[in-house]
């Protein structure tokens, strides 16, 4: 199976693709997944370690689609970023940034 021209191995018991490791800007793969972001146009809701929140904002992303982020912080360079995915039009877009915010290092599901 291919992803982006990248070969993704299938495990052969589950029959589904073993996708890749998630990667920090730096290289690193020792990144703890602390925040997940619906903005569904400007209805924001966030999850993290401590709490579900909604709230309203601006509607970011792209054009009038959905967007769905997950913050990472990473251990080795100490910085926080997020992988976006943006629907627009049809089409899936995925951005990578690297924030300002400051690592805590909470992981979502173990806190």
């Amino acid at each position: 199976m291919r992803f982006d021209d990248t070969e993704i191995e299938v495990d052969p018991v589950d029959k589904c693709a073993l996708p890749p490791e998630v990667r920090c800007p730096c290289g690193s793969t020792h990144v703890h997944p602390v925040r997940v972001v619906v903005n569904r146009g400007g209805q924001i809701t966030t999850v993290d370690a401590d709490d579900v929140a909604n709230s309203v904002g601006s509607p970011g992303g792209f054009g009038r689609g959905v967007s769905i982020g997950t913050a990472f912080d990473c251990e080795e360079c100490d910085d926080r970023f997020v992988v976006e995915f943006a629907f627009h039009k049809g089409n899936t877009h995925i951005v990578v940034r690297i924030t300002d915010e400051e690592p805590t290092l909470r992981t979502m599901w173990r806190d």
